[in-house]
Parts: structure tokens; C-alpha cells; sequence
């Protein structure tokens, strides 16, 4: 093996320093914030963050106030980037963040789906949904129709990561485009660069998440 590119949803210290200590040339499609060994590794990656803030912000420009953030672990890196759009979308429109609106869960569409029906179940109300995958995105859509309740006309949903399932929910969903692709390729392209170059400092190559509109998100504003 001549060089390494790797993914995850959190930061492991340990994970990393041995990866670092096998000497590959190594591309992470995440970007970990003040990793003491970031500088054997180059990224290519979206900034979660700013793909959240896009969902939400997207949200509050139809009308929505009353947001559920739909996210994983609060103790995974990727969730609290999530998170942090999500309450920086909030704070530019003047919404003060409730927490009751805040459902942990998992990125898996079974478990998405129980603990928002919990949610329903336990009085919660909201008017949109913005989940922090489409897996977990369709199983809020399950535990809708569960309920006896309409995608978008009662709860409107929109997620993260545009993958293909998105056009096989009826309604089509609404969704952040991660640019996957591309940090593919630009990841291939940087550890090729690593190995036939023999680079050694450090490159980060970031894009820009793109929401896809599609039909899970109602305009309050046209009532």
C-alpha cells in the first residue's frame, strides 16, 4: 500500500497517530479542528458547519421558526458541526434556540424515525425538520406518515448529504449536496501528489455545500 485516504465521523486521537505512524501519504474527508497531528495529512472535505447552517437557513427563508434539529451523537465531532450551523442560522434570523426542539439519535433511519415519533408523542411541536442525514431524514418521513402527518403541509423536512434516495421519497426531499464527488477525486488527487511528488507540507482543499430543492420544504409565507 503506498497510500492511505480515509473517513470518519469523529476525531480519534488514537486512530490517527497510529495512521500517522505507518508513514503513508494520507487525505481525511473531515476536517478535525486542532488535531495535534494534523500536519502529516491533507483534507479534502465540505465544511459541515456551513452545509447545516445552508439546511436551516433554507428553513427560516420559508417561514419556519419552530426548527427540530434531527442529529447523531452530540459527543460525535460531525454532529456538534451540524449543531453549531444549525444554532448559527438561528442566531442571524434572531431565533433564539429552544431546546426542546433538539432530538438525538443516531444516523440510521430506524432509530431517526422512534425517536421522533417520541418527540410527536411527548407534545413536541415543530413545523420543519432539518436532519442531519437523509437516512435519518427518511425516517422522520416514516414516523409522518406513522402519525397521520403530511410531507411538507405539516412538517417539513430537510436534510443533509443528497444522496440518490432523495428523488425515491414521495414527496422528493430537500437536501444539502455534500459535493462527495468531488472531495473524492481531490482526495485522490492530493494523495497521488503525496506519493509521485513527494510532498510534504500540509494542503486543505474545502467546498461549498449546495442545497438541492426539491418538494419536502412548504413556504409558510404563502398562506
Amino acid at each position: 500500500m503506498d497510500g492511505l485516504i480515509f473517513g470518519s465521523f469523529d476525531y480519534n486521537p488514537t486512530l490517527i497517530k497510529a495512521i500517522k505512524d505507518t508513514g503513508l501519504p494520507t487525505v481525511i474527508t473531515s476536517f478535525y479542528k486542532n488535531s495535534e497531528y494534523q500536519d502529516f495529512y491533507d483534507c479534502a472535505y465540505v465544511n459541515q458547519s456551513l452545509a447545516a447552517l445552508v439546511a436551516t437557513r433554507h428553513c427560516i427563508e420559508n417561514g419556519h421558526t419552530r426548527i427540530a434539529f434531527l442529529g447523531g451523537d452530540p459527543k460525535e465531532q460531525n454532529t456538534r458541526e451540524r449543531f453549531e450551523g444549525y444554532c448559527k442560522a438561528l442566531e442571524e434570523s434572531g431565533i433564539s434556540l429552544d431546546n426542546s426542539l433538539v432530538i438525538n439519535a443516531d444516523f440510521t433511519r430506524e432509530i431517526a424515525m422512534h425517536k421522533f415519533q417520541q418527540y410527536i408523542a411527548k407534545g413536541g411541536k415543530c413545523t420543519a425538520v432539518m436532519a442531519c442525514n437523509d437516512l435519518m431524514a427518511i425516517g422522520c418521513m416514516n414516523a409522518c406518515n406513522n402519525l397521520g402527518l403530511k410531507v411538507p403541509e405539516d412538517v417539513s423536512i430537510v436534510s443533509l448529504d443528497n444522496t440518490e434516495y432523495c428523488i425515491c421519497t414521495n414527496p422528493q426531499l430537500t437536501s444539502v449536496d455534500m459535493m462527495q464527488g468531488k472531495v473524492g477525486v481531490e482526495a485522490v488527487r492530493l494523495v497521488m501528489d503525496r506519493i509521485l511528488n513527494k510532498r510534504e507540507y500540509r494542503k486543505d482543499v474545502a467546498f461549498s455545500p449546495k442545497i438541492i430543492k426539491r418538494e419536502s420544504v412548504k413556504n409558510l409565507m404563502l398562506r
